[in-house]
């Protein structure tokens, strides 16, 4: 059987995630996250702390059966309210409007599932499925802060997402981010519907697994 036929994507809410699959994809976004912090030597930041991820309004998690192949952290902020403008996330953000953001945080893919490998493409299908949440929800505004190292604003650019740094370089735990956003109006809809249906669409007469954004 082909992974296209057997993955399986869900958005959870923290408080409504079932007891083990909170605790597997808790591993797996610390041990996964920790290595990254040392791969690229993030100063100031503690790794052991998970209060970045119990305090997500959402989380993505892909997985194809037991094995999780990677996850997204979602956090809604309405910043015509004083609170939310003050959030310590946006700190070194360019200026931004004071619209309701959605901040897409933390995305990891496996290492086995990374870079087309198995025939599917994880980081581009994360990205989907978040850029698709977020287009039918109540939010005005997406926002994120990719590494640069890596070229993971790179492919944000693919879905229509803008860097907000004109060119200069701003740097989060002493490595190079690139602030980006993304208005509804600029998001790549056929990118997410190619993307979707090679991962998602199953053959005729199999059971198609994925489970569509409410």
């Amino acid at each position: 059987m082909g992974f296209a036929t057997v993955l399986q994507a869900n958005f959870y809410k923290i408080s409504e995630f079932p007891v083990k699959r909170l605790q597997d994809t808790y591993s797996f976004w610390k041990e996964h996250w920790q290595k990254e912090f040392q791969e690229q030597n993030l100063a100031d930041i503690d790794t052991s702390c998970a209060d970045d991820f119990v305090t997500s309004d959402e989380v993505l998690v892909v997985n194809n059966e037991d094995l999780i192949c990677g996850i997204v952290l979602l956090n809604n902020f309405d910043r015509r309210l004083e609170p939310y403008r003050d959030h310590s996330y946006f700190q070194g953000f360019p200026l931004l409007p004071e619209k309701k953001i959605t901040a897409l945080r933390y995305y990891i893919s496996h290492p086995s599932v990374r870079h087309g490998r198995g025939g599917m493409q994880i980081s581009r299908l994360l990205l989907a499925l978040c850029f698709e949440r977020f287009y039918y929800s109540e939010q005005e505004l997406l926002v994120g802060m990719p590494l640069k190292a890596k070229g993971a604003h790179n492919l944000t650019y693919k879905f229509g997402m803008k860097s907000l740094t004109n060119g200069e370089p701003h740097f989060k735990h002493n490595v190079e981010v690139d602030y980006v956003s993304l208005e509804k109006e600029d998001l790549n809809l056929k990118l997410i519907s190619e993307l979707k249906k090679k991962h998602f669409e199953a053959e005729e007469g199999e059971q198609e697994l994925y489970r569509r954004p409410a």
